[in-house]
């Protein structure tokens, strides 16, 4: 049967036991977007395969198919277990955070490339530690809408089509408006920089995503826009917030 498997890249977003020696670890892949992946003996002291079963593992998953559209781990290839993550506690809540975001984004049978892609260069970010992890919060959670299709328009006003750097964002309406075309008590103002950043996020290449810092004002105008934009637009208590 394991001659018959499939080789998919990926990380391992989230693990559960499964009575007293196996696991079931949920896998975001690139071939097949996120799969449940069933391990067994992965709690026993003799696994080869119980370092392979922990969040944040990334590596090469050897698996084959089942019933009801669950796999099980044969062999794993790992490249990077993000281990200075796992040693400090405020990485380890923020980057559980960010599993648990591609986790509710994930789709079976959908191309998990670019999720992957971008929590790997995430993580990356973490471990550099050049620019605090709030920022690194924010810019996460906006780029993962804009792979999704949710981000906000945030270069040109909705009403006049300007692009000047002075705007207001309307949550709901998911656009930004000039001082002419902003409405009356629902618009956010966006300063120059904290305009500059979302316009820069949303387009920049995942390779040079992580490129910028903020003044901590900026971060707390960033952070406070992020949350209420995902709280109207993202349908999800995230358990791992309460830890950050």
């Amino acid at each position: 049967m394991a001659d018959e498997g499939i080789l998919v890249t990926g990380m391992v977003l989230n693990t559960m036991p499964m009575g007293e020696f196996d696991k079931r670890i949920s896998i975001l892949t690139k071939e097949l977007g996120k799969v449940s992946v069933f391990v067994r003996g992965a709690k026993s002291p003799k696994s080869t395969l119980g370092a392979a079963s922990d969040p944040f593992v990334m590596g090469e998953f050897f698996v084959a198919e089942g019933r009801g559209g669950s796999y099980s781990l044969y062999r794993a290839n790992i490249k990077d277990y993000f281990s200075s993550i796992r040693e400090d506690y405020d990485m380890v809540c923020y980057g559980s955070y960010f599993l648990e975001v591609a986790d509710y984004y994930g789709r079976g049978m959908v191309d998990g490339k670019d999720t992957l892609n971008l929590l790997y260069v995430t993580l990356k970010a973490m471990e550099r530690k050049n620019i605090p992890l709030p920022l690194v919060r924010c810019i996460y959670e906006l780029k993962t809408l804009c792979i999704n299709g949710e981000a906000p328009d945030v270069f040109s006003c909705a009403g006049c089509a300007k692009t000047e750097k002075t705007m207001y964002l309307n949550i709901k309406k998911s656009r930004v408006f000039c001082e002419n075309c902003k409405g009356k008590g629902d618009d956010i103002f966006l300063d120059d920089k904290t305009l500059y950043a979302m316009r820069f996020v949303e387009k920049a290449p995942l390779n040079n995503l992580y490129s910028f810092s903020l003044g901590e004002d900026c971060i707390r105008a960033f952070s406070d826009i992020m949350k209420k934009y995902y709280g109207y637009h993202v349908s999800r208590n995230f358990k791992s917030l309460e830890f950050i």
